[in-house]
């Protein structure tokens, strides 16, 4: 048994120390896999490319843990057991205060924190429950690559279907549907709000690995997600095509979700040259659909039946867990601030052929990511052409180093 302490200072929920001083009224933890690495098939990509990218990527450790006598804030998804606190929403260290902590709980000199201001709502109490819920698990992409993964370890673990599972009460419907289609639809499930807590006296929580965003300024630690439990989840989720024709090239456009986020005040990228791009899918016999239009089971046959995807990098890539083995994906990405390991760790379980198309970025908001960037209608048409009958040569192979 491995035993650990957690870390006030980070957001990481356990240190990776061997100790023996922990309560064991706080819980425990088990280290099932040590930190490790894994090599990524190095895929062809067209347009200039500026990134620092390696071969090798990083996986952190994987563990199953308990926390007894567990409160759960809400809004923050951070757990307290005593006066010590977790932060179970990343299993990679970042400093406690890079998102909005500081306005929820108290730095004390000792080190730990403790809640500024009481929730005024009733705390309800559970006497035992999976924490698959984080700040951002209500999103589609978030739920596929961190909160399943945590259940399907659980699930291996040996913990069983009466035991609920606690979810982030702002998901998306695809969310719901996506949870429903893995842990099934007979376990109860208990949705927080952000104004609620609650109390959980045996805690069951679990990391796989990391999942962060596309920063290439993070290097290769902390930017892969474990193929072989991603491999596990998409066995669960894909299904064949329900009689349907095969759909030679299928784009997935994202000009109306980001348009509606942007209105929202939301910084969201989207491809220049959008619309003469679809015009070159349309010519081709392709298809466009919007995915924030279609529920899951519509996204899996739309996925499931295509030929050719080609989509931007986003969170839309979550749905690339339904195609068939073979099939070709086009993705379109800025050259400089997006990091195609991430992406690359994830589609290596996918027994898909993968081909990115890079283009510079447009400056206009603080988060590089998160600008548009141009993809040329003749660089585009190139690599269509290339990806469908081999008729020219890549400009590069990803990894770089």
């Amino acid at each position: 048994m491995t035993l650990a302490k957690p870390s006030p200072r980070t957001a990481n929920m356990f240190t990776q120390r061997r100790i023996s001083d922990i309560g064991s009224a706080e819980g425990r933890y088990v280290e099932l896999v040590p930190k490790r690495t894994i090599d990524i098939e190095p895929c062809p990509y067209f347009g200039g490319c500026r990134l620092e990218t390696h071969r090798e990527r990083a996986l952190d450790a994987v563990w199953v843990g308990e926390i007894h006598g567990a409160t759960i804030h809400a809004p923050t998804f951070a757990v307290t057991s005593g006066d010590t606190l977790w932060q179970l929403d990343r299993a990679t260290e970042l400093p406690f205060f890079s998102a909005d902590y500081s306005d929820a709980f108290r730095p004390a000199e000792d080190g730990r924190y403790s809640f500024k201001n009481p929730i005024q709502v009733p705390v309800k109490r559970v006497e035992r429950a999976i924490l698959l819920a984080s700040r951002v698990s209500y999103s589609y992409f978030h739920c596929a690559f961190e909160s399943l993964p945590k259940f399907v370890l659980l699930e291996e673990m040996g913990i069983g279907p009466e035991v609920p599972v606690i979810t982030n009460g702002r998901s998306q419907n695809s969310v719901k549907e996506l949870l429903t289609s893995v842990i099934g639809g007979n376990r109860q499930e208990i949705p927080m709000l952000p104004e609620q807590r609650l109390l959980v006296d045996r805690l069951h929580v679990a990391a796989n690995c990391a999942n962060l965003p596309d920063d290439p300024s993070l290097g290769i630690d902390r930017v892969a997600v474990d193929p072989d439990m991603l491999g596990k989840i998409v066995r669960r989720l894909r299904k064949p095509a329900r009689n349907r024709p095969r759909t030679p090239i299928l784009y997935i456009s994202r000009s109306d979700y980001a348009r509606i986020h942007r209105t929202m005040g939301f910084q969201v990228r989207d491809v220049e040259f959008g619309p003469e791009i679809e015009s070159i899918i349309l010519a081709a016999g392709g298809k466009i659909i919007r995915p924030e239009r279609l529920t899951m089971a519509q996204q899996r046959d739309e996925f499931s039946s295509a030929d050719i995807v080609v989509m931007a990098a986003g969170s839309a890539v979550t749905s690339l867990m339904f195609c068939e083995p073979g099939t070709k994906v086009i993705i379109l990405a800025q050259d400089r601030n997006v990091n195609p390991g991430l992406f690359l760790t994830f589609l290596k379980s996918l027994n898909i052929d993968v081909f990115f198309v890079f283009g510079p970025g447009v400056p206009e908001f603080a988060t590089a990511p998160h600008w548009n960037f141009i993809i040329h209608p003749q660089l585009f048409r190139r690599a269509l052409s290339a990806v469908a009958n081999g008729t020219s040569v890549p400009d590069g192979m990803l990894p770089l180093k």
